[in-house]
């Protein structure tokens, strides 16, 4: 992903005609659309990667993956592959699952929205 939507300011020497990021100072060519290309501490990457982290949390709803380890489906054989907060995140991984074992029947693998304010006590 091309990360440009950060605050900006000119560069402060007469002769370059570049922006710099407004929390870290980096220019745009250093950054280059990359969340790296901005210092640890900027307030900026801080806060998309936090997005990125718990994007979707705020919903109250994680995508967990699953699958199961045997032909004939029973939750006692199934295994969780991953908790995610967002639906396209679960499955790009689902995706990546499959090209880093394609000999795998991924008949029994499946993705389950868990809609985190409908838990009861039951469930644990």
């Amino acid at each position: 992903m091309y990360y440009s939507d950060y605050p900006k300011e000119k560069i402060k020497h007469k002769s370059n005609p570049y922006y710099c990021c407004s929390f870290c100072k980096v220019s745009d060519p250093e950054i280059n659309g990359e969340l790296k290309g901005h210092h640890s501490w900027c307030a900026y990457r801080i806060s998309k990667e936090k997005d990125l982290m718990y994007g979707d949390l705020e919903s109250g709803k994680v995508y967990v993956l699953f699958y199961c380890t045997s032909d004939r489906y029973t939750y006692s054989d199934e295994r969780i592959v991953g908790i995610f907060t967002n639906k396209d995140k679960a499955e790009t991984a689902f995706l990546e699952k499959q090209e880093e074992f394609p000999e795998t029947d991924y008949r029994h693998h499946e993705i389950r929205e868990i809609d985190l304010n409908k838990l009861d006590e039951s469930v644990y």
